[in-house]
């Protein structure tokens, strides 16, 4: 996300937790099963981290 105004919405900022992990060396889930891990890290749905 860019550090200046913008009329984006924040939702168009997300990006999956492999992206993350590659933009910062720092691997989040390294405990979790290489399966579930993959599933859990490729996914870029917002939905699943927010709950209503």
């Amino acid at each position: 996300m860019p550090n200046k105004k913008s009329g984006a919405s924040i939702y168009s900022y997300v990006i999956s937790i492999d992206s993350l992990e590659s933009l910062t060396n720092i691997n989040f889930y390294k405990e979790l099963d290489s399966n579930l891990q993959h599933k859990v890290e490729s996914n870029k749905s917002i939905k699943e981290f927010i709950s209503n």
